[in-house]
């Protein structure tokens, strides 16, 4: 397959991914109804599965990669990727929550906020994404750090245990909250790409990634 179908072809990728990360982070936490703690695991690998998927199809942009700022994202955001994918899977594998893979998730989603922004300033500097879809890279991370932190802030505050997002009703919000924008950068990435817009921009083979 060519590098431009490969970008091409790689938008519904990311934007599976998106709409995994939608279903998959309430659904590890057993929000969803009809959703075991198991399937929401695996919604949630498969999240970090399509997303590594997408970030293929995306190294293939040529001007994206020659910028060290492009390539240092899509190394991080893989990376991040392979833990969402990794931590995941083993919760689902082993049907319990365990800290290794509880924080090789939590990496994950935290690398995943640095490689997709470093990502999105990158396509916004040589044009390899339109301006709305670069700017949204940059900013929908950024907006989940701050909520992601300010929440665990609230929750984690004082003597109390950890609480848990069942029957919880604002952890619950909160939890649908950041994973709604962990998935908006990944649908708009993917829609950018599905559609061709910026196709004009030279493509290679990834190196690599």
């Amino acid at each position: 397959m060519s590098a431009t179908n490969r970008i091409r072809w790689d938008g519904p990728a990311a934007i599976l991914a998106g709409l995994l990360y939608v279903a998959g982070l309430p659904g590890s936490n057993e929000l969803l109804p009809g959703v075991s703690h198991v399937a929401g695991h695996i919604l949630f690998a498969g999240a970090g599965l399509f997303s590594l998927v997408a970030l293929q199809g995306f190294a293939a942009r040529d001007t994206v990669c020659t910028v060290r700022l492009g390539l240092t994202g899509l190394w991080v955001a893989s990376i991040s990727a392979l833990l969402i994918l990794g931590g995941n899977s083993a919760e689902a594998i082993w049907e319990h929550q365990f800290e290794l893979a509880s924080t090789a998730t939590m990496l994950g989603m935290l690398g995943a906020i640095v490689g997709v922004v470093l990502i999105g300033i990158a396509a916004r500097r040589t044009r390899a994404l339109p301006g709305w879809s670069a700017f949204t890279l940059i900013i929908a991370p950024v907006i989940y750090f701050l909520i992601f932190v300010g929440g665990m802030a609230v929750f984690m505050s004082g003597d109390n245990p950890p609480p848990t997002a069942a029957g919880n009703a604002p952890l619950t919000a909160l939890l649908y909250v950041l994973a709604v924008l962990s998935a908006v950068p990944w649908l708009a990435l993917g829609y950018a790409l599905w559609s061709g817009a910026g196709k004009a921009q030279a493509v290679r083979q990834p190196q690599g990634l």
